[in-house]
């Protein structure tokens, strides 16, 4: 049942619900007090009937958000800034937050704006010492109206924090944390269709 009949079932029950209780209440009752009761049974009708249409042009607002069933297409950038640090001593598969950083346009229109949030995971660390492996993340999953839509890139990104000392020499630390804010870009692999 679409919203707008399950609306209009819920309104026609509500009226016949008011004219049963008007009818109980004015029997044998002097013509003026029935008069007052029916005036007040139309003020409580009128009230939910107002908040019923403020509640149906809501819906219809939602309804008409940006989930126009965009396709972003793969090889599309998505430049995002970490929310949360990152740290070479987390385990795999723990999830980061990021948001994109400028709106992503498909046809003239924005299909995801700034400030859009995704997941992430970590996929390889340090957190065992003897790990060779570098801190390596990946984008898992776009927020979009509430929901986490899965999404696919060509693959993960590093974050090192490797050091050039004064001649030139790259020195890299085993345990570091990339602090919230650090930028990354990650590739879309297949289409995403939101």
């Amino acid at each position: 049942m679409d919203m707008l009949a399950f609306a209009h079932k819920g309104l026609s029950h509500a009226l016949a619900r008011r004219h049963d209780t008007q009818m109980a209440l004015t029997k044998g009752k002097p013509k003026v007090q029935s008069q007052a009761i029916h005036l007040m049974g139309k003020l409580f009708v009128m009230i939910p009937k107002s908040l019923f249409m403020s509640i149906l042009v809501l819906v219809a607002l939602a309804g008409a958000q940006p989930t126009f069933g965009a396709t972003i297409p793969a090889g599309t950038v998505l430049s995002v800034r970490l929310l949360n640090p990152v740290s070479s001593k987390d385990s795999p598969g723990r999830v980061f937050h990021a948001e994109l950083e400028h709106d992503i346009t498909v046809g003239g229109k924005i299909a995801l704006a700034g400030g859009t949030k995704f997941s992430g995971k970590v996929i390889t660390s340090r957190r065992l010492t003897s790990s060779p492996h570098d801190l390596t993340v990946d984008l898992v999953a776009v927020q979009v109206n509430g929901q986490n839509v899965p999404l696919t890139t060509t693959g993960p990104q590093t974050l090192s924090n490797n050091v050039t000392t004064m001649g030139g020499v790259g020195v890299s630390r085993n345990s570091y944390t990339v602090a919230s804010g650090k930028r990354m870009q990650f590739k879309l692999a297949r289409p995403l269709t939101l």
